[in-house]
């Protein structure tokens, strides 16, 4: 029997907890994904990481920004970005080279998004000229 509400935050301790004592993230990973396959909460795994990051980031104080754009950010642009978030906290960035962007960046900063890629632009633009 599944059940229908999920207590992310919960969950996200307890992986907390599982790390800080010491198991294989490996199977803490596999053990999470088969509790939440079994409950049916396969499709939900995208909210989960983001309580887990906000759980890591409420122990840390650390800010994880998840930055994906076609090419190597320069220096300036790593230190702009910084700069953007760390108003508020500690920043740690992660960078990912995503060949399928045609240019500009996607940024993830826990529930924060900001797509300044080209897609996004155009895809606005198409919005803007619908109506």
């Amino acid at each position: 029997m599944t059940q229908t509400n999920i207590d992310y935050k919960k969950i996200s301790q307890v992986i907390v907890m599982m790390l800080e004592r010491g198991d294989n993230p490996q199977l803490v990973a596999k053990k999470v994904a088969a509790y939440m396959v079994s409950q049916g909460y396969g499709g939900k795994a995208d909210m989960l990481v983001r309580s887990l990051s906000q759980t890591m980031r409420s122990i840390t104080g650390v800010l994880e920004v998840n930055i994906k754009s076609r090419h190597a950010l320069t220096a300036d642009v790593r230190s702009a970005i910084t700069q953007l978030f760390s108003e508020k906290q500690a920043v740690t960035l992660s960078e990912q080279i995503d060949p399928s962007l045609l240019g500009g960046a996607r940024i993830v900063a826990g529930d924060e998004v900001l797509d300044v890629s080209v897609r996004s632009r155009i895809n606005a633009l198409k919005q803007a000229v619908k109506t």
